[in-house]
């Protein structure tokens, strides 16, 4: 296997973590399992400070191997923007070939919709 070309982190946006206080979505915790077997890190990206310890336990959820919020990402961009995973690939000394990002990245349904209707 070309360990230089290998995923060795997925970077996850919270929104499609938990759903709610103390609720996962539904999969995420399998999710979670098979990345851990398969020694793959996860990564919770949030746009505030949170005690995801904390969080993530109260929906029977694993810890990730690093929590960065905005206030972690250099000029505070947006969740998505390039330069969260270039902070990833930093913390965990990894490529950024290496990441995947899964993301939930419109804030709300309604600016959703609104997407759609302008493309």
């Amino acid at each position: 296997m070309d360990e230089k070309n290998t995923v060795r982190a997925v970077a996850i946006d919270y929104k499609a973590v938990l759903r709610g206080p103390g609720h996962a979505h539904e999969g995420i915790a399998e999710l979670l399992r098979w990345l851990d077997e398969r020694d793959v890190a996860w990564v919770l990206l949030t746009n505030d400070p949170m005690d995801a310890k904390s969080a993530l336990a109260a929906a029977s959820l694993p810890e990730p191997a690093v929590h960065l919020c905005r206030d972690d990402i250099p000029d505070k961009a947006n969740r998505g923007n390039g330069a969260w995973l270039e902070a990833v690939a930093e913390r965990l000394d990894l490529r950024m070939n290496q990441l995947i990002l899964i993301g939930t990245f419109c804030e709300t349904r309604i600016e959703l919709s609104l997407a759609r209707d302008d493309a």
